[in-house]
């Protein structure tokens, strides 16, 4: 019976039913010990899965899997946890989607969907196209099933109740934590990155050429929709805002005009987005002889560490919950239902400050780390370079794997099935590099990669040679 059905009633019985605070919680905790798990119990698996993701290999999780080089026990162990992590998740979506329809039958079926979704993900190429798409689709629906009310759940009393537009309320109590971290989820990583997925599909020869420029598409991208849909055009609200029944406003609780969200926009675009388009681009179409200098990997800190001031302003500013973007446009985060001028004494910088200063220090260690490592490369970077300059081509990266005497050489190119630029590359390695004789194996790897913001394609073919 439906009225029988209310949230986080019993969430532990059999029969119960898992409201959208439970059901989150318990989510957290299968996700969390099954990866702690597989990390300790399946070691190898899990290296494989980061090397693939961080070498762009095109590879899958079953393809690692049944690889052969897997030890017995860390496949049994991997197998059991897969399945276990399976069944407690398929439980736990069937109580909440039993919640939403009230209907058994349905909600096993939408379980069973989901779980079939869920486990596509192991035969995909984990840089591919289609897991991504399949990551971001699953992440819909786990966003879906913690926000989407049940069907009987007495109604709320609003939060904050429509007064006289002269009088004003504090700041805190119309701005809601959770609703802008998910409604930024939502806008960012599925509603942007789908249209940058679909342009990168679209226009992959132009990505190519456009290379690093690549990164100015997705920042503008970003600028132009935060901008234009959080000002009065749009009433305050991206698809996410809309979604999670948010909105934002000035001090007098009026929407921004277009000028004043595009100069919010720029300046989180700048500080929240930057950083992971530079970082992607370093992985993927940048040579080591550039983001191994000193120079870009203090340009990076420095956007990283606005990326980590901007959300640790946001995480420590309980009182407004306003950060950079926000005190420069004057603008707050509320609730829809808010239609109310907001008391805001003098603004706290305390937040701000401290933010900035941990993340000032986090990025300069960091940086420190990563100049001081460029001098213990077997192969320098500067080699790198001198193979692009004398062959006119280029060359990415060089590495040298001591345990093996294997040499990696990547080299980026439109055409990666080219046997005669490997063999023209091999030459050169063999004519000109005084270390050559320690090499039992060189590896060219021929890698058609281009990206969009922080969002790429990589393709590559390897020319093995001993």
């Amino acid at each position: 019976m439906i009225e029988k059905i209310r949230e986080n009633i019993n969430p532990a019985s059999i029969k119960g039913v898992i409201g959208r605070k439970w059901y989150f919680i318990i989510s957290l905790a299968i996700g969390g010990i099954n990866g702690l798990l597989m990390n300790t119990l399946a070691p190898s698996i899990s290296d494989g899965i980061f090397e693939a993701v961080k070498n762009n290999d095109t590879t899958n999780v079953y393809s690692i899997f049944n690889s052969g080089l897997i030890p017995d026990g860390q496949m049994y162990a991997f197998l059991f946890l897969a399945l276990a992590g399976a069944f407690f998740g398929f439980a736990n979506n069937t109580k909440r989607i039993k919640d939403i329809t009230a209907k058994n039958t349905k909600s096993i079926i939408l379980s069973g969907l989901v779980l079939i979704a869920t486990f596509s993900l192991y035969f995909f190429n984990l840089n591919s196209f289609m897991y991504m798409l399949v990551y971001t689709l699953n992440m819909l629906i786990a966003l879906i099933l913690i926000f989407k009310e049940g069907k009987c759940i007495k109604p709320k009393t609003a939060q904050i109740k429509t007064t006289a537009r002269s009088e004003m309320i504090e700041t805190r109590k119309s701005v809601s934590f959770w609703r802008r971290i998910f409604a930024h989820f939502i806008d960012s990583l599925i509603v942007l990155n789908v249209v940058l997925l679909l342009l990168l599909v679209v226009g992959a020869p132009l990505w190519y050429k456009a290379g690093t420029y690549g990164i100015a598409v997705s920042l503008i991208l970003y600028a132009l929709y935060y901008g234009i849909m959080n000002s009065r055009v749009a009433n305050g609200q991206t698809i996410g805002k809309k979604v999670l029944g948010i909105k934002v406003v000035d001090s007098e609780g009026d929407f921004l005009p277009l000028n004043k969200s595009l100069i919010r926009s720029i300046i989180y675009t700048i500080c929240g987005s930057f950083s992971m388009c530079l970082c992607y681009a370093a992985s993927t179409i940048l040579p080591d002889y550039i983001i191994f200098q000193a120079d870009f990997i203090y340009t990076c800190s420095i956007f990283i560490m606005l990326t980590l001031a901007l959300y640790g302003t946001f995480l420590f500013n309980t009182k407004t919950r306003q950060t950079f973007h926000d005190f420069a446009s004057g603008s707050y985060v509320v609730l829809k239902s808010n239609y109310n001028r907001l008391y805001n004494p003098h603004s706290n910088p305390l937040p701000a400050f401290s933010a900035s200063i941990l993340s000032l220090i986090i990025c300069i260690i960091i940086a420190s780390m990563l100049t001081g490592g460029v001098t213990k490369l077997p192969v320098k970077p500067a080699f790198t370079k001198q193979i692009s300059n004398d062959l006119h081509i280029e060359a990415l990266n060089t590495s040298f794997d001591k345990s093996k005497s294997e040499l990696t050489i990547t080299v980026r190119t439109q055409k990666i099935n080219n046997q005669a630029l490997a063999e023209n590359v091999y030459r050169y390695i063999t004519e000109n590099y005084s270390g050559a004789e320690l090499f039992k194996t060189t590896n060219i790897v021929l890698q058609n990669s281009y990206l969009v913001g922080a969002i790429g394609e990589v393709k590559q073919h390897t020319y093995s040679i001993k």
